[in-house]
């Protein structure tokens, strides 16, 4: 952890580095002694080459919260700061939270036992700050994805002995007219299942415990009576062996291509029968046939 020490009395200085090198070795200390100093050293225009702000209440050229308020206000500069303090004062704390101060230590004869856990207790909070925003941003930018998207992620679980859906995207309901509330309802993926096709892919999908992964298409009825084309893509996750069994999935919409591929072999069906001069009414029955097969 590197941290700017803001003091303008060496001695206290020296007091601070001696016992952060003695108790926590891994912190590295950096000084300004004035407010200039510190604005100099933290330019608006260049990452921090601090991790975190030791600022004392009393500076040659003003109040250490005014530097706190210039670098998080004007600035942007968004590091964690302990100020220390003179004197315990309840304007002085009020203040000090205004201005984002993270926390504070006052200046006593044990004070310095106080500071190394102050400090890295401030580092690891601002560090899982940051990490939740990361979270909070990665979240954001996947839940746009998939709103815009044709694939449907999905997580099941192993309960007894069948796998239940846990998590749906919420895309599910733009391809398929049901919520991910409903889809979640045990059963419901195996009702919609094309009847044709039903029997088969519940006997493909029994595999996938076995084999690790799985990745098979089938038609699926939408809540209107539609039928589409899925493509399924399942994978279970590495797990340690008390936990339960989980599955990531993934569905696709591929009825657009499933139509054009049953539009290529109709024309070639039909261009065969001509060829083989099969009577019209037979060639017709092609034609009925497979575009009763198109979704």
């Amino acid at each position: 952890m590197r941290v700017l020490f803001v003091d303008a009395d060496d001695a206290e200085i020296a007091r601070v580095r001696d016992c952060l090198a003695r108790s926590t070795p891994n912190i590295q200390v950096e000084v300004a002694h004035t407010i200039a100093e510190a604005l100099a050293f933290l330019p608006a225009d260049a990452a921090p080459a601090v991790d975190l702000l030791l600022i004392s209440q009393a500076l040659p050229d003003g109040d250490g919260l005014e530097l706190a308020h210039v670098l998080r206000v004007e600035r942007g500069i968004g590091l964690p700061v302990v100020l220390l303090a003179d004197q315990r004062s309840e304007a002085l704390i009020v203040r000090a939270a205004h201005e984002g101060v993270d926390d504070y230590l006052v200046r006593h004869d044990a004070y310095l036992h106080e500071l190394p856990a102050t400090l890295e207790k401030v580092h690891r909070q601002a560090v899982i700050a940051r990490e939740r925003v990361q979270l909070r941003m990665t979240t954001e930018r996947l839940e746009r994805l998939l709103a815009t998207g044709s694939t449907v992620l999905y997580g099941l679980r192993m309960a007894g002995e069948a796998l239940v859906a846990t998590w749906v995207s919420d895309n599910i309901e733009r391809l398929t007219g049901y919520t991910a509330a409903e889809t979640m309802t045990p059963g419901w993926w195996a009702a919609n299942l094309d009847p044709a096709m039903r029997d088969d892919v519940l006997a493909h999908s029994a595999r996938l415990i076995a084999d690790g992964q799985l990745s098979h298409e089938y038609r699926f009825r939408c809540r209107d009576g539609r039928m589409i084309w899925v493509r399924d893509e399942l994978r279970v996750v590495p797990r340690r062996a008390a936990e339960a069994l989980e599955v990531a999935g993934a569905w696709t919409d591929i009825t657009a291509n499933r139509r054009a591929e049953q539009l290529r072999s109709a024309r070639a069906a039909v261009l065969d029968g001509v060829v083989a001069s099969q009577p019209l009414p037979a060639i017709l029955a092609l034609i009925a046939r497979s575009l009763e097969d198109l979704v």
